[in-house]
């Protein structure tokens, strides 16, 4: 029979406790404190009003003073900017549909944008048909090699 010494059975225990632990903490566990680990200011071209953060994180949708909703990346680049009217102060996204919903104070209404993910493909020196200048290209991509 193996001989065991008081450290050895102790770093075992230790070991299976620290396992058990880990598998049954749920592992959306809220944290106690958070630490800032990068900090950068965004500069805004009207006031903000309101702002929201898509579900994956990427893009930072803001309402501003003037009625536009400006989308910055994740780095804090402008991406976009467009006009939503002036009178909402609210704003919320909604990852069901890609939506943006907003209203107003003084407002019985909602506006709801549905957003659509719009990709620019570089497809220079592709085989094509049809003119070179039409206003709509559909790709194909028949041949993944």
């Amino acid at each position: 029979m193996p001989s065991y010494n008081k450290i050895t059975v102790a770093r075992s225990l230790a070991a299976a406790l620290v396992l058990s632990v880990l598998l049954f903490v749920p592992a959306d566990l809220p944290a106690d404190s958070f630490s800032v680990m990068k900090q950068q200011e965004v500069h805004l071209f009207s006031e903000a009003l309101d702002l929201t953060v898509s579900t994956d994180g990427l893009y930072t949708f803001v309402l501003t003073r003037n009625g536009m909703v400006t989308i910055y990346s994740a780095s804090g680049d402008l991406i976009q900017s467009f006009k939503v009217g002036t009178g909402y102060d609210a704003m919320e996204y909604s990852a069901a549909g890609n939506r943006l919903l907003l209203s107003g104070p003084n407002r019985q209404e909602m506006k709801i944008l549905t957003l659509s993910m719009l990709y620019e493909l570089d497809y220079r020196g592709s085989p094509y048909k049809g003119p070179a200048d039409a206003p709509v290209t559909i790709a194909a991509f028949d041949d993944f090699q």
